[in-house]
């Protein structure tokens, strides 16, 4: 530190109450270049002194193998299953709050930690948008052309829920009509591209070759219409589907052949009740 301030002849006057502001913002900026220096040298002392542990003996596909386990048992998704109930709700009766599971760990733990991370597709094909745009992004990134989940739901504090913020939910939902094809399970929790509740859903009207579960949730008081034709009426490999807060449903009833449970639920989730659910079959 000594040897960077030397570099400024006034740097004991920065102290004082009347110094030169210029001066101090240069000695700012340089000082932190020093610190951003001094931190990576640092980073690169440490990779070195974690190659001797006993764990980094292990080879890649090994460290991988666990984890895809460990992703498992601590899912980045919601911040507890028994949560969804609540969470569909216009007014639920705390703020949930997503949870990053195994990503914080695997990403932040060492750099060869990271590096396997991400050089495994299997571990990014759980997409989650709950997390903020650029972990989804990443996600469907590292899963390369690995079949997918795709989970829209967004906190109470995101950003991406604004309604005022049409770019968001657009630059959202051009990301799902990309992928769809290779989608084997949709969820949409309180969705925000059918803004007028017209059952207008650009992203949903194209075939799903893949897809096997369909969540459509909508709590929002005024509910939506069923988005038509839903999937071109060709999603061969669709057998679950459960719809809620849609005021009206229709499709063709040839067009899913193979559907083996469709729940129903037209109550209204602003308020609290203790209706079941109708599941047709």
């Amino acid at each position: 530190v000594s040897a960077a301030t030397s570099r400024f002849p006034h740097f004991q006057s920065l102290q004082m109450v009347s110094y030169d502001r210029a001066q101090a913002r240069a000695a700012r900026r340089y000082l932190q270049t020093e610190v951003e220096a001094v931190e990576h040298a640092m980073a690169l002392v440490k990779r070195h002194q974690n190659a001797f542990l006993p764990i980094y003996r292990l080879p890649d596909e090994l460290i991988s193998q666990i984890f895809c386990i460990w992703a498992e048992t601590q899912p980045h998704f919601y911040p507890r299953a028994e949560d969804l109930e609540d969470m569909i709700k216009l007014y639920p009766k705390q703020r949930l709050y997503p949870r990053r599971g195994w990503l914080e760990s695997a990403l932040s733990t060492c750099h060869r930690f990271r590096e396997v991370a991400l050089a495994t597709p299997a571990l990014w094909t759980n997409v989650t948008y709950s997390l903020g745009l650029d972990f989804a992004d990443l996600f469907l990134e590292r899963s390369r052309a690995l079949p997918i989940l795709i989970d829209l739901w967004w906190p109470d504090d995101s950003e991406a829920k604004d309604e005022g913020d049409e770019d968001i939910a657009a630059s959202i939902y051009a990301q799902v009509f990309e992928n769809l094809y290779r989608t084997h399970t949709l969820r949409i929790i309180n969705h925000s591209e059918d803004r007028y509740g017209d059952g207008d859903f650009p992203s949903l009207v194209q075939t799903a070759p893949i897809l096997r579960t369909f969540w459509l949730y909508n709590s929002d008081a005024w509910p939506s219409a069923f988005p038509s034709p839903i999937f071109a009426s060709d999603a061969p490999c669709l057998t679950s589907v459960v719809l809620r807060g849609l005021r009206q449903i229709e499709w063709a009833p040839t067009a899913f052949r193979n559907i083996t449970r469709l729940v129903v639920d037209d109550r209204d989730h602003t308020v609290d009740g203790e209706d079941d659910d109708y599941e047709l079959f």
